[in-house]
């Protein structure tokens, strides 16, 4: 197994954009946040401690097959990019709440705002699979219309189980 840090990631999920970097910078700024208070925010922390994170580990996982498998196509299933939670929590959850955050909230100087947690991601990578280089969109099918809609790519019309 090997570890990539947000750098290192960032770098490698790049290399899958029609602009590279830039896209995902792109994302991060145009679409995470809706609020310019909140998108301010944001990119400060992703500039000072954070780093731009692009796609969530779903989205990511496409990209990491499409490298580590460059001669075949990516049938995508339970990956979509349908804002809301995920199946396995309920429709109150957080999700994880890191401990500097549970500190400001419990000191009354932070609010959660985003319940379902990947609203805000969803919108970055529906703006990111739009900005794949077509060399990888064209190796990519998906039983989900949300990503077939989005990302203007093939669905998969085979058998499932």
């Amino acid at each position: 197994h090997e570890f990539l840090n947000g750098d290192q990631q960032f770098s490698f999920q790049s290399n899958f954009y029609k602009f590279g970097r830039l896209d995902t910078l792109f994302g991060e700024m145009f679409f995470f946040e809706t609020n310019l208070i909140k998108l301010i925010k944001h990119i400060y922390a992703c500039s000072t401690y954070r780093g731009f994170w692009g796609v969530a580990t779903g989205f990511y996982s496409i990209l990491l097959a499409l490298y580590e498998n460059p001669e075949s196509t990516a049938i995508v299933s339970g990956i979509g990019l349908v804002e809301g939670g995920h199946f396995y929590t309920t429709k109150d959850s957080y999700g994880y709440v890191s401990n500097r955050n549970t500190k400001l909230i419990n000191e009354g100087k932070k609010t959660l705002y985003n319940k379902f947690r990947n609203t805000s991601r969803c919108r970055v990578e529906r703006y990111l699979i739009k900005r794949l280089k077509n060399s990888f969109k064209k190796r990519i099918m998906s039983l989900d219309d949300e990503m077939v809609n989005h990302g203007n790519i093939k669905k998969w019309e085979g058998e499932v189980f």
